[in-house]
């Protein structure tokens, strides 16, 4: 049986909505005008619904259950990022205390070489200082390849370049020549 609809808002003055069965009956008896603001549905107000069984058993656990959930998300979103930046930091202390081990190896092996080198370069010169009087070009020429030198000079009292492995620089020492040491 075909059931009127009085629906009333500001726009429309009246609109007539026929509804066809009687599973519709319910909703044909909804009635809404708005009066002052508030909406009024069946005759009664919505804080009227609000203080309803039906809400307080339904509604008001789903908002309760959801408000729960974000602020555990929002709560352990803080604590991931804390505990992901004290990792962080962690790391990077480990790989700066990593950075500066190496660093102190490096420099006692580099230690280690420079003695090896100054070991070897003593025992060059005392190999060419017990051999004083034979000291010429051809002489610290085969003691430079024999020993794996590159070049070795002889320098007399007043620091001139008697004799070289390599026959150059003789002479006095000119800086700009040449460096010793570098």
């Amino acid at each position: 049986m075909p059931v009127n609809i009085l629906l009333l808002t500001p726009a429309c003055p009246h609109v007539t909505i026929k509804a066809q069965s009687n599973r519709n009956a319910n909703f044909a008896n909804l009635i809404m005008a708005t009066r002052g603001g508030s909406v009024v549905a069946n005759g009664r107000s919505l804080l009227a619904r609000m203080s309803s069984i039906r809400f307080r058993l339904i509604v008001v656990p789903l908002l309760l259950l959801s408000l729960a959930i974000g602020v555990l998300g929002i709560v352990t979103f803080g604590f991931v990022r804390t505990a992901m930046l004290k990792g962080m930091q962690g790391l990077g202390l480990d790989l700066a205390a990593q950075a500066v081990n190496r660093l102190v190896d490096n420099a006692a092996a580099l230690n280690e070489v420079e003695s090896a080198l100054a070991h070897i370069l003593l025992g060059i010169g005392r190999m060419a200082a017990a051999n004083r009087d034979s000291i010429s070009n051809d002489y610290l020429e085969r003691l430079a390849e024999t020993l794996s030198a590159d070049v070795i000079y002889w320098y007399n009292r007043n620091l001139e370049i008697v004799a070289s492995a390599t026959g150059e620089h003789l002479g006095p020492i000119d800086a700009g020549d040449y460096c010793i040491g570098g």
